[in-house]
């Protein structure tokens, strides 16, 4: 009878160990890999890269009391930090001189530096990119919500 309980309670801390593995794999897949919000200045325009989910980026550019809030859904190949994107909606705050169109898609990469608290973008893809690539590219600091 003792042995049947041992092996009862051999079976439960196997099965709940595996249901603790499943779990961690779960929360992984889950993960963010470009979670935060980053922002960088160049020539008088605040920019912030804010990915809010595995597929959702927000980004903002702001002068003085003008700027532009787009929303889009991105994939991200890990391997190579390269984010390719699609822009799903644009918001405009006061009068922006230039904001992309719904289904404006772009391509650059995006790596973080976890230990500097930095992200550079770097090769970035898109018609008309030669007009925008000088001020997107570059070092980003982390920020903290607001």
């Amino acid at each position: 009878m003792m042995m049947r309980w041992i092996a009862v309670l051999s079976l439960l801390v196997s099965f709940t160990a595996l249901g603790l593995t499943e779990d961690k794999k779960e929360d992984k897949k889950d993960e963010v890999p470009l979670k935060g919000r980053w922002v960088k200045e160049a020539d008088g325009i605040e920019i912030l890269f804010e990915f809010k989910t595995k597929t959702e980026l927000i980004l903002k550019a702001s002068a003085g009391g003008n700027g532009i809030i787009i929303t889009c859904k991105y994939t991200l190949d890990e391997k190579e930090s390269r984010v390719s994107a699609e822009v799903t909606e644009v918001k405009e705050e006061g009068e922006f001189p230039a904001k992309p169109p719904k289904g404006y898609k772009f391509k650059c990469v995006f790596k973080l530096d976890k230990e500097k608290k930095t992200a550079k973008l770097s090769d970035y893809e898109a018609e008309n990119a030669d007009e925008v690539k000088p001020i997107l590219e570059g070092e980003y600091k982390a920020k903290k919500a607001d």
